[in-house]
């Protein structure tokens, strides 16, 4: 039988949990009322209070689009039923405790989201934290991942996507010449055949 998580004392935006009952937790608002919550809603922050701030919408809930990249990173850490579990919570990945008490910690340390960014853990064996979390764009994000290829030249290491880039070379025709066995000095500074 699966046991609950021991959420008592910890916090959850303007919600504390207090107590257990099956199937939700007893929690007391910072306004002094008394609501219940599943814990999933908790974590995720989609419970945040016990609706006293419906009459005073906070940014952070309501107006702010980190939100939703806030929620998606809790989702896939803690809840299995995240078709990206598998990748995040269930190989141990965990979202600190300062973001996962309050959204409003994790907007305030990562700051605003510049154009063209996500959300990426710079050690992809590392938790969701201030000091592993930045923006970055998509190649970074992909120069970034378990399986990313990376090759050195002349003391210069850089994942194959952005040595296609710098050198203007398709990154299929760079790829083509690793699988044919090719050295990676041979394999950057040969030119392509232009037609």
């Amino acid at each position: 039988m699966c046991r609950a998580e021991n959420l008592t004392g910890q916090r959850f935006g303007s919600l504390v949990a207090e107590s257990y009952n099956k199937p939700k937790w007893i929690c007391r608002c910072d306004c002094g009322s008394e609501t219940t919550a599943h814990a999933h809603s908790l974590k995720s922050g989609k419970k945040a209070s016990c609706g006293c701030s419906r009459h005073k919408p906070r940014k952070t809930e309501k107006q702010n689009p980190l939100i939703k990249i806030y929620r998606s990173m809790v989702f896939r850490c803690t809840d299995s039923r995240s078709d990206f579990y598998y990748r995040y919570g269930g190989r141990g990945i965990k979202v600190c405790d300062r973001w996962l008490e309050d959204p409003n910690n994790f907007l305030t340390d990562m700051g605003p989201r510049p154009t063209g960014t996500s959300l990426d853990r710079i050690d992809n064996n590392g938790d969701y934290c201030p000091e592993n979390c930045r923006w970055a764009t998509k190649i970074q994000q992909d120069s970034n991942k378990s399986n990313t290829i990376f090759l050195e030249l002349e003391g210069r290491r850089q994942s194959l996507i952005e040595w296609s880039i710098e050198l203007r070379i398709p990154w299929s025709t760079l790829y083509r010449r690793l699988r044919l066995g090719w050295s990676p000095s041979k394999l950057l500074t040969t030119p392509v055949k232009r037609r």
